[in-house]
């Protein structure tokens, strides 16, 4: 069981000396295709303060909500000791008939946090027509339901492969460590690609010239986990520590490995997309990038999605 990560939101905490601190993401993804139940994501709920927090009830609304489930057999009110924290699972199951889109509703935690009463927990489900081609989401909605405030530069299928810049794109093929004291995150957020293991990580070169890879995790070639938010590590993580150098990403594939130095690439003009990550409104997260790869040639920039941090 994975636990839930959503874009990169700040956690609504509070510092009062001896009270209960609420503390939880502002909200969850899931993806699935019509009529067919997502997998299950944890919701983390977490007392930060240094007396017992009361969870006293959950409500689910929107015209939507009954999509949503809640999967953990649980009983109201939850107490959740100082510095600890709980998990409650969720799932999305979108409707037979619902067309293929975003799916909202809101969750609504009852605490008794005295600066923070009730929490709103935003949930977004992407429902995609099938498995595979044209059936898949486009990257603008795989972006929204992750709820990330960019323009990724059109809402269709197909950006282009063209070199130019779309939407917030910046011209970007090299990275380096923002802080010396921690480490990157290349975290995978969104996978609609052939159903097969795919390892990725950061590249570069030594003294000599020559390039060197450090593969990071590998993807795993589970049943929908291709086609899929948040897609599974079948081994590896999401962090590495390139230490002063220099770096490029890259993903691989059967076919070929993919770069984002574009001189590095074959037969795609243009084979990865990246984007300045900004919140749910619009405001940028610092040191933090969208990076969107192409693995074929269709322009859809959705194969492989990473937030790298």
């Amino acid at each position: 069981m994975r636990i839930s990560l959503f874009s990169f939101c700040l956690l609504f905490c509070f510092h009062v000396a001896r009270t209960q601190q609420l503390a939880v993401d502002d909200g969850m993804a899931f993806s699935t295709t019509t009529g067919e139940e997502s997998g299950v994501r944890d919701l983390l709920i977490s007392n930060a303060g240094d007396k017992p927090l009361l969870i006293r009830e959950l409500v689910l609304k929107g015209a939507n909500a009954m999509q949503f489930n809640l999967r953990t057999s649980t009983t109201f009110p939850i107490t959740i000791a100082p510095g600890k924290q709980t998990p409650l699972m969720f799932s999305f199951k979108p409707k037979q008939a619902q067309m293929p889109g975003i799916v909202t509703a809101e969750l609504v935690l009852l605490t008794n946090d005295p600066k923070q009463p009730q929490k709103t927990v935003m949930l977004r489900g992407l429902v995609a027509k099938g498995l595979e081609g044209e059936n898949e989401p486009p990257l603008h909605r795989v972006v929204e339901t992750l709820g990330y405030g960019l323009k990724v530069g059109g809402e269709q299928l197909s950006l282009g492969t063209e070199a130019a810049p779309v939407g917030d794109e910046v011209k970007a093929s090299l990275f380096a460590k923002a802080n010396p004291k921690q480490p990157v995150t290349m975290l995978p957020v969104a996978r609609y690609s052939p159903k097969e293991k795919v390892p990725f990580g950061y590249y570069y070169e030594n003294k000599r010239g020559r390039l060197r890879y450090q593969k990071v995790g590998t993807l795993s070639d589970a049943y929908r986990e291709h086609q899929t938010l948040y897609p599974r590590l079948i081994s590896g993580e999401t962090t590495f520590d390139p230490k002063d150098r220099f770096f490029g990403l890259f993903t691989s594939t059967a076919a070929h490995a993919t770069y984002t130095e574009a001189e590095r690439n074959r037969g795609i003009p243009h084979a990865v997309r990246v984007y300045p990550l900004k919140d749910s409104q619009g405001k940028a997260v610092a040191d933090s990038y969208l990076v969107c790869f192409e693995e074929a040639k269709n322009g859809d920039y959705q194969d492989f999605v990473f937030v790298l941090k």
